[in-house]
């Protein structure tokens, strides 16, 4: 008797999650290679530049104080950035209490080691278990990327890749719409996270290039469409960058994007080749035990995912080519938008402006995955597997090596000297009176001023001024803020028939700006390599103001329970 059912094609199997274990023994690894790399340090991490503008002031508010705070950042979004700023206001209001750091820091640990296991459940879907793990190492310890333990990077830069890996994942999981959300999110939060969605139908299932071609121009044409509307109502709302974009700045934005299209994946490269080379040299038997043991770890990692191989016929292998072209594509579109004087051309790769590369470092990861996978698939058997893997994990550790030279040589080190400055500076002033602003000449040799290669010293100049009536205590009813001026070479003064006008930081404005008068005025200079009280004339714009001298006897502020808490628990040395 014949069949008479109908047999229908098998369908190529789809990609979908790791399986449960899988992505649990994977997400372990990389939280503990995340931590050694980047949180060894992290009871001495503190605040760094644009954290005392965005934290600082944030300590233990009360429900009531969140939620104006973060009504105000939906109705009036600094930037043109309601989601980013709501973020931040939300981690800071969670995480800042008791006058401590630590868990704060920690969410950070918790967020980048959550985007590491995105990456590879994203990268999974296309590649082999080795190659995967191989694209969110190089995620995790991405060399060029020096700026992990800055607190305002979780809402920039931690919360903005979050959001971008889940755009790529619905788009590879055929989820347009949501795909499109994402987009929109990573518009309102920080904008070079939209960038790399751009890419998003190369790394959907079952796509191919020759056959959808019309279907990857019209993502395109929507892509642009979205980005387009968004900086028209951006500058509408008074978002001066979005209007430098719309305007007359338009030509010369675009030939820097381009330049930076190169720029900063070959800067990067280089970084991931020099930097942990360079961290070799004086690293200390911490950072070499730390870059031991993560790289112990990652071998058996790599070991284990080479066995685990492919998780599905069909869902590795041949999708490695594309999966590497998608990776290139967004490793450069990260970069597009570095078109500002501050961080164009996206050279740094220590500091805050080193997270400019974390934009592309997911494209990047996608690139290095394919390639790993070729790699594997061209020169198969079990000593190629061993050759892989003894090779990268050497690579990872030494990458680990420079995270913890980062974690020591500039957050512990520059906050230590913050912790020492400020508690000097503090009682340097305990005279100060309603009005009168204090005076920091920042000329002068190392070693006084807060100042490591990735903080310089003139850094002072845009945060001193939003410190010091933070961490102090003064009379209930002055009536101007008490602040810390900084004095530097081409320090912008003018005349005034009263005074002198000094029109620093540069984005303060009239009202905020102080007026210089003689006799009215406190200032702190170098001397012997002491930070002290000086009696000595000052020229400001052609004119010699003296300052007023200490009042023996007289104190007006003292230490509040915030400085003593983060200030004057002076942090030892670092071995």
């Amino acid at each position: 008797m014949s069949d008479t059912r109908t047999h229908r094609p098998q369908e190529a199997p789809r990609p979908g999650w790791p399986a449960p274990r899988e992505w649990v023994v994977a997400g372990a690894l990389l939280a503990f290679a995340c931590y050694v790399a980047h949180f060894l340090y992290v009871r001495r991490f503190g605040l760094y530049e644009d954290d005392y503008i965005y934290t600082l002031g944030c300590f233990d508010w009360s429900l009531g104080h969140w939620w104006g705070e973060a009504v105000k950042a939906i109705v009036h979004p600094v930037q043109g950035r309601p989601l980013n700023h709501l973020f931040r206001r939300t981690i800071n209001f969670v995480f800042l209490h008791g006058g401590t750091l630590v868990p704060a820091h920690l969410a950070s640990w918790v967020m980048l080691s959550v985007n590491a296991s995105l990456l590879y459940a994203l990268a999974r879907r296309h590649l082999g278990a080795l190659a995967a793990l191989a694209a969110a190492l190089l995620y995790l310890l991405y060399p060029a990327d020096a700026s992990r333990q800055i607190l305002m990077h979780q809402s920039d830069l931690l919360f903005g890749t979050m959001l971008c890996l889940g755009g790529l994942l619905a788009f590879s999981s055929g989820r347009t719409l949501l795909g499109w959300f994402f987009g929109l999110c990573c518009l309102l939060n920080y904008e070079s996270f939209y960038l790399p969605l751009i890419v998003g139908p190369l790394l959907a299932g079952g796509f191919n290039l020759r056959r959808d071609w019309k279907r990857l121009l019209r993502h395109a044409a929507a892509f642009a469409a979205v980005a387009g509307a968004v900086v028209i109502v951006r500058g509408l709302l008074g978002d001066d960058r979005a209007r430098g974009l719309a305007g007359g700045g338009a030509e010369a934005a675009a030939l820097r994007g381009l330049a930076a299209l190169v720029i900063g994946p070959l800067v990067s490269l280089r970084a991931g080749v020099v930097e942990p080379l360079r961290a070799t040299l004086g690293a200390g038997l911490a950072a070499w035990l730390g870059g031991l043991a993560v790289a112990l770890g990652v071998g058996g990692g790599l070991a284990w995912a080479a066995r685990v191989g492919r998780r599905e016929p069909g869902t590795g292998g041949g999708r490695a080519p594309q999966v590497a072209v998608a990776g290139a594509l967004a490793w450069a579109a990260g970069y597009a938008l570095c078109i500002r004087p501050d961080n164009f051309p996206p050279t740094a790769v220590i500091g805050r402006l080193s997270g400019v590369h974390v934009a592309g470092s997911v494209g990047a990861a996608l690139l290095a995955g394919g390639l790993v996978e070729l790699l594997s698939m061209a020169m198969s058997g079990r000593r190629t597997r061993i050759v892989i893997v003894a090779a990268a994990s050497a690579a990872f550790g030494l990458m680990t090596v420079r995270g913890i030279r980062i974690q020591r040589d500039e957050y512990v080190t520059h906050w230590g000297e913050q912790q020492r400055f400020w508690t000097q500076l503090v009682s340097l002033v305990p005279d100060l009176r309603d009005g009168e602003p204090v005076l920091l000449d920042i000329r002068g040799p190392a070693g006084v001023f807060p100042e490591t290669p990735g903080f310089p010293r003139f850094g002072l100049v845009n945060y001193a001024p939003v410190t010091l009536h933070r961490i102090i205590r003064h009379p209930a009813d002055w009536t101007v803020v008490p602040r810390v001026f900084c004095l530097y070479d081409g320090c912008p003064a003018y005349p005034l028939a009263d005074g002198v006008l000094l029109k620093t930081p540069f984005w303060f404005w009239d009202g905020l700006w102080p007026v210089v008068r003689d006799g009215h005025f406190i200032l702190l200079r170098e001397r012997g390599g002491r930070l002290v009280r000086s009696d000595s004339p000052v020229e400001l714009a052609g004119r010699e103001l003296h300052p007023r001298p200490l009042d023996p006897g007289v104190r007006t502020i003292a230490p509040n329970r915030l400085m003593r808490a983060l200030y004057e628990r002076q942090s030892q040395t670092c071995n």
